[in-house]
């Protein structure tokens, strides 16, 4: 590690996230980089190019806490990016790389949020969606009272991952001309950077790449691609709430994550009616309408 340095740590670099996260840092002259990831194998070539940039490659597992122990010496920030979805892994996992981290005098963490603005719905309703909830959790056991800074992202909801949305469950939920917030990976990947190249940054961040509602990306869709999709309204969010009620019935697990995230994504109260894009204006968002023209393996 080099001293004059920011020593970071990217916990989950193997993911479509972490990938982009890592690739953007080694591209700041003031940070020095590292890694933790399950398979080192899986990431070859983007883990030579962090040893040969100085830092490590960390292999660890939040389901291994072992594993973890020293992953946080001698950092500065850990961003925390790591897809998990058992709820005791993820839990446990967090809490013992959080106790490193403040055992080895880490100053910041980048918590794993990269969402919409949850913190803007009650937790009392929160608490019922476990994607979410489990990340209010750790704030409980272990942030709220531990020295450690917080530089948390909320990016709406990724671009990618909104043609996901479509493809499981076409059209909107609640307020038919509700706009989203939405962001690239890419380019939160390049904002999160920009803002932990700052040792100072801490807090919360509100980005987005765009601002629109399903009527509108739709139309674009439509005008990229030549198509012709129809908006679909699919009812109220208390309709929703009753459809996601019903789902905890039942075994399907993909049927039960995206009620939860509609019903979070399509809630007026999680848009922070700002963004702070302005604070690191290096980095040029990209709008729905250049995404749609970048992506064309991406359909409605």
């Amino acid at each position: 590690m080099q001293p004059n340095k920011i020593n970071i740590l990217i916990v989950g670099a193997s993911g479509n996230l972490g990938t982009l996260l890592t690739k953007e840092a080694l591209k700041k002259p003031n940070l020095q980089v590292s890694i933790l990831v399950r398979n080192p194998e899986k990431v070859a070539d983007l883990a030579e190019e962090v040893k040969k940039s100085g830092g490590n490659v960390i292999k660890g597992d939040l389901a291994d806490i072992p594993s973890l122990q020293g992953a946080t010496k001698g950092i500065h920030t850990v961003i925390f990016c790591s897809t998990v979805h058992d709820e005791k892994v993820f839990h446990d996992g967090h809490i013992a790389l959080f106790k490193d981290a403040e055992a080895n005098g880490v100053t910041r963490i980048v918590p794993n949020i990269f969402s919409t603005y949850v913190k803007g719905i009650p937790r009392e309703e929160t608490s019922r969606y476990k994607l979410f909830e489990q990340k209010d959790k750790l704030d409980d056991d272990y942030l709220k009272t531990s020295n450690l800074k917080k530089l948390t992202i909320y990016c709406g909801t990724f671009m990618e991952t909104y043609f996901l949305y479509q493809k499981f469950g076409p059209g909107s939920w609640g307020e038919p001309n509700q706009p989203l917030c939405l962001t690239s990976y890419a380019d939160t990947a390049a904002f999160t950077i920009a803002a932990v190249a700052n040792p100072e940054q801490t807090g919360d961040l509100c980005i987005y790449g765009d601002y629109l509602s399903v009527k509108q990306t739709t139309d674009i869709y439509n005008k990229v691609r030549g198509a012709n999709v129809e908006a679909k309204h699919n009812g109220s969010l208390a309709e929703l709430k009753n459809l996601f009620e019903e789902s905890l019935k039942g075994q399907d697990f993909m049927k039960i994550l995206y009620n939860q995230l509609y019903l979070v994504v399509y809630d007026d109260r999680s848009n922070p009616k700002k963004n702070d894009n302005e604070k690191y204006p290096e980095v040029k968002f990209t709008s729905f309408e250049e995404f749609v023209k970048q992506h064309p393996e991406l359909t409605l």
